[in-house]
């Protein structure tokens, strides 16, 4: 009877407290575990601008359910993977504000704010690495700004995924412009990440 009285007096005290913080505006975190389970794809393939057929791509897909409010998605072997916040909208759950995406080790490894789409990377430090706009499909578009790892521009221009168009400034370690290219048409390479 003792036990009985103690958990019902313990769950409203659980109650309570729920309901006060979120009258103080603590935000809840859903917490979810990301999986990676194998699927396929089909893509419709083409040879001399004449349709051939569909080719089946064997993927990995990732699977995690997020819920309404902050979320923090977690590797199977317990590393912090993404973390931002969902809303439902028009039957999905989509990405709203500043998310932050982890890599393999735990470490952050860029933000994307899907408000602006303005994403940053970091260097494993923690240091801003290039920051610039992205596309809905994260592909980097306009004006991109790499640094060095003391934070010293180190270059910008205008990108097209990995593609440089227009004028580009390159920097030294001090900041004083070192150099300056002219790409035309969508010429020149970047990494990855570097501009």
């Amino acid at each position: 009877m003792q036990t009985r009285i103690f958990l019902i007096v313990s769950g409203l005290l659980f109650l309570t407290f729920s309901v006060k913080s979120q009258e103080q505006g603590v935000t809840l975190i859903h917490v979810d575990t990301l999986k990676i389970v194998p699927d396929t794809i089909k893509r419709g393939e083409g040879l001399n601008g004449k349709f051939v057929g569909y080719r089946t791509y064997l993927v990995n897909k990732e699977i995690y359910q997020p819920k309404e409010g902050y979320n923090k998605i977690i590797t199977t072997d317990g590393k912090i993977y993404l973390e931002g916040k969902y809303v439902f909208i028009d039957s999905a759950y989509k990405r709203i504000g500043l998310f932050k995406f982890y890599n393999e080790k735990g470490i952050l490894d860029y933000t994307q704010d899907f408000n602006s789409d303005i994403r940053i990377y970091y260097v494993d430090s923690g240091v801003k690495k290039s920051e610039g706009m992205v596309n809905r499909s994260g592909e980097r578009i306009g004006v991109w700004v790499c640094y060095y790892p003391t934070g010293i521009i180190k270059s910008q221009g205008e990108l097209k995924g990995t593609l440089k168009k227009g004028l580009w400034k390159y920097f030294d370690k001090n900041g004083k412009l070192d150099n300056k290219v002219v790409y035309k048409d969508w010429t020149g390479s970047s990494g990855d990440k570097d501009c």
